[in-house]
């Protein structure tokens, strides 16, 4: 099975998930269910999600949470998808997580 998975440069990038645990797959699968947006840090392996709100989730190929921030206007009710990318980016970017 193939998947597009965004990079943090905005380039699609196609995972062949061919031979992967399908158990890791579905476990990653459900804890990224009703994201609103996700992106992969393809360096460390492990997968940033938003689902709303001001917090960024992020969880390992097993689905477990490794790591948690937030992030934007905390006057909003929700983050702006500008600043969750950028907040993103910025982890990706820079590392220190998960701690």
């Amino acid at each position: 099975m193939k998947v597009l998975i965004q990079q943090s440069n905005g380039k699609k990038m196609p995972v062949d998930l061919v031979g992967a645990n399908p158990v890791t797959v579905a476990s990653l699968g459900d804890a990224l269910n009703e994201a609103r947006w996700v992106r992969f840090d393809f360096v460390r392996e492990l997968t940033l999600a938003w689902f709303g709100g001001h917090g960024i989730h992020v969880y390992d190929s097993n689905g477990k949470e490794v790591a948690f921030w937030n992030t934007g206007d905390y006057s909003k009710g929700n983050a702006d998808l500008k600043d969750i990318q950028e907040s993103m980016d910025r982890h990706i970017r820079e590392g220190g997580y998960p701690d």
